[in-house]
C-alpha cells in the first residue's frame, strides 16, 4: 500500500518536465502547474527507477487507490517484492523504499533506501 507524503507547500498540480540521470544521482525536474514555479526531488541512490504516461499505468492506480499528483511511498509494492525476487540473495542488500512521483501527465517510479531531497529551483 502506498501512503502520501505531503509536501512543503500545497501543490495541486505539476507536470515533470526533465528528468537526469546521472553519477550524482537521479534528479526530477517538476514545474507547478499554477504558478510556474520550479522545483527538484533528487534521489542519490537507486536501485531502479521507471518513467510512464499516467494513463497507462491502470493497475497501479487500483493498487494506490485515490491517487492524485504527489508524492507516495511503499515499503511492500510489488515493483519491491520483483525487485527482490530478482535479487541472488532473495533481498535488497538496503531497505528499500519504492515512491511514486505522479504528476499531470507522467508517473515516476523510484525504488531507493533514502527519502528524496526536494530544492525548490524557481519560485
Amino acid at each position: 500500500m502506498f501512503e502520501q507524503i505531503p509536501f512543503d507547500k500545497p501543490v495541486n498540480d505539476f507536470d515533470i518536465f526533465k528528468i537526469v540521470d546521472d553519477y550524482d544521482g537521479l534528479t526530477v525536474f517538476i514545474r507547478d502547474g499554477q504558478t510556474s514555479s520550479e522545483f527538484s526531488m533528487f534521489f542519490k541512490d537507486r536501485y531502479g527507477y521507471s518513467c510512464f504516461d499516467e494513463a497507462d499505468l491502470h493497475k497501479t492506480w487500483l493498487d494506490v487507490g485515490h491517487l492524485t499528483c504527489g508524492l507516495y511511498e511503499s515499503s511492500n509494492s510489488e515493483l519491491l517484492q520483483w525487485a527482490t525476487a530478482q535479487s541472488p540473495f532473495d533481498e535488497l542488500p538496503f531497505p528499500a523504499k519504492h515512491y511514486l512521483l505522479v504528476s499531470m501527465n507522467d508517473v515516476v517510479s523510484v525504488i531507493t533506501d533514502e527519502t528524496p531531497k526536494i530544492e525548490i529551483t524557481k519560485s
